[in-house]
């Protein structure tokens, strides 16, 4: 566990210094816009699969619960953490890579 808060500390302390800078990073997307998608849903659409492939595999659950010791107990908890889980790893992922990205290019 400590190993994943290291990567997301990382992440977000190697994003802090351009966000001072007006050529990239999430100051210079959010103090120049306009609306949430200046050039429209086909740019976000085309951050989909660097996301999906990114965590091909999250989607076999059922697999891994199958050699678990009380599938019963863990299907449940794995089935209630799953919306959980596409929205932090899918969601949050495509919209972070949209803050980072520069629109204006």
């Amino acid at each position: 566990r400590w190993l994943r808060g290291s990567f997301i500390l990382l992440g977000i302390g190697l994003s802090v210094p351009y966000f001072h800078t007006h050529s990239i990073g999430i100051k210079a997307n959010f103090g120049q816009l306009n609306e949430i998608r200046p050039l429209g849903v086909a740019v976000m659409i085309a951050s989909f699969p660097m996301v999906l492939f990114s965590f091909a595999g999250i989607e076999m659950i059922g697999l891994t619960v199958g050699e678990t010791s009380d599938p019963q107990k863990n299907l449940k908890n794995a089935i209630n953490c799953l919306p959980w889980r596409i929205l932090f790893l899918y969601v949050g992922t495509i919209l972070s890579i949209l803050f980072v990205v520069p629109w204006h290019c």
